[in-house]
């Protein structure tokens, strides 16, 4: 890998925006301004993104490689596989205009529990953007009210 990740100054730009882009949830963050709010959960649904793109991009790096555990690199597979997945279940509730008549909530909350479980098996490399990744979309799922879902 190259020498700036392994500094991790990725990880902790990441850790910044999602814990910017949760501070106007919170009560404290409740009288910022409207435009503040939105900014900033803007961003933590965008540094979500960016975790899921960081965790596939540093699994194919580390696939490459020789030398990892190979069920550690499978669980890296599976749980960059579970949070993309958390990532389109929103996306495909808001598209389907439902037309699916499924529970959108549980497999988004499983989708995003079993990313976070993989996670920790994870190889290191791939660990951190699948933990905080997927717990910023469990957080997600705290954070959006029950009528909006």
């Amino acid at each position: 890998m190259s020498n700036w990740l392994k500094r991790g100054w990725v990880e902790w730009m990441l850790l910044g925006i999602i814990a910017v882009g949760v501070i106007p949830v919170l009560p404290v963050g409740r009288r910022w301004p409207m435009r503040v709010q939105d900014a900033g959960f803007f961003a933590f649904v965008a540094a979500l993104f960016w975790c899921a793109g960081l965790g596939w991009w540093r699994f194919r790096v580390l696939r490459r490689e020789r030398g990892w555990r190979k069920w550690r690199v499978w669980a890296s597979l599976i749980g960059c596989g579970a949070l993309s997945l958390a990532l389109a279940i929103p996306i495909l509730a808001i598209f389907s205009f439902g037309f699916l008549v499924w529970d959108f909530l549980t497999a988004w909350v499983i989708a995003a529990m079993s990313a976070l479980l993989l996670g920790f098996f994870a190889e290191r490399p791939v660990r951190f953007p699948l933990v905080l990744g997927s717990l910023g979309m469990v957080s997600l799922v705290v954070l959006i009210p029950k009528g909006v879902l």
